[in-house]
């Protein structure tokens, strides 16, 4: 909420990752919409199907679904911007 966007100084640039095991699939994120221009949005629906799903965090463990969302996260923001830019989950 604006509470957390305050604290954070969450702004267009900022993604927001949200690791919460509550519900059938850990991971959510929150793309500021400058970011959003330059990665996909299906970018982040195969990252949270992949390491999210219930499946893969409860055979691998939260933490590694969270690592692993993180380094796929960290690859794609270091690809050249461009029409294939995170095409990838890996």
């Amino acid at each position: 909420g604006l509470a957390i966007k305050d604290f954070w100084q969450v702004d267009d640039r900022t993604i927001v990752f949200v690791a919460d095991p509550t519900f059938g699939n850990i991971i959510n994120f929150n793309i500021g919409s400058l970011i959003d221009l330059d990665i996909p949005q299906s970018f982040w629906s195969r990252v949270a199907g992949k390491y999210g799903n219930m499946f893969y965090w409860k055979e691998k463990g939260e933490d590694a679904s969270i690592e692993g969302a993180v380094m796929a996260i960290s690859r794609c923001l270091r690809e050249p911007t461009g029409a294939s830019n995170c095409s990838e989950v890996f």
